[in-house]
């Protein structure tokens, strides 16, 4: 009796773990296959007349299971919000990634990059200050000193200044000042001193304390 309950248990834990393997399989392909176009994408991008638009906009992962890369699939719904031409297609795409980036982030809770990722989507997507700036106090709360972490952060604060609270003020501060806290260096922030009023704001707090980046003295 013992003996055939052990084959059938070994017999049952064979099948599963086959399962398993065709499971991981099938969705290690479609995870190549997303960042695939997610290469497409970036390379599109860098090319002054690429043929972003024509990029398929019907791939969607067929598995909710543990091995779906779902932030791939949230940053791959981004972009296609981003390129779409009409408003129902921008809301469908908009809705489609940050669900992408929450199922990420309910098997991986402590990977600030997906949090970041979830919050500049809903930035895009006009949700509520409020809304916004609490996924970026979790994402510091996880990877406070994670470079992704420190620049995200960095432009979200700044466009948002006058709404910041003083606790945020400093440690927008803080991450512009504090570069060995950090492990950053000061040509590390010249994409954001770059941009408009996010840009300006940032020159004047290094201004006020003496750092004059290159960007910062025209």
């Amino acid at each position: 009796m013992h003996e055939r309950v052990g084959i059938l248990t070994l017999m049952v834990g064979s099948l599963l773990l086959m399962t398993l393997s065709l499971i991981k399989g099938a969705d290690d392909w479609q995870n190549q296959t997303i960042r695939n176009y997610l290469s497409d994408i970036k390379k599109s991008a860098e090319q002054e007349n690429g043929t972003i638009g024509t990029l398929n906009s019907l791939v969607e992962p067929v598995s909710q299971g543990p091995f779906i890369d779902h932030q791939a699939f949230g940053l791959y719904y981004s972009w296609l919000a981003f390129t779409a031409q009409d408003k129902a297609s921008i809301e469908k795409f908009s809705l489609k990634s940050v669900e992408q980036f929450q199922l990420q982030l309910a098997q991986r809770p402590l990977d600030s990059s997906v949090v970041i990722d979830k919050a500049n989507q809903m930035w895009r997507n006009g949700a509520e200050f409020d809304a916004v700036v609490a996924e970026f106090h979790y994402a510091q709360l996880v990877g406070r000193y994670e470079p992704f972490t420190v620049m995200q952060s960095l432009k979200y604060y700044l466009a948002h200044w006058p709404q910041l609270s003083l606790t945020d003020k400093k440690q927008t501060i803080s991450y512009l000042l504090d570069h060995k806290r950090y492990k950053m260096k000061l040509w590390q922030y010249d994409s954001i001193l770059k941009l408009p009023v996010v840009g300006e704001r940032a020159c004047n707090i290094l201004a006020f304390n003496s750092v004059k980046p290159y960007y910062c003295r025209n």
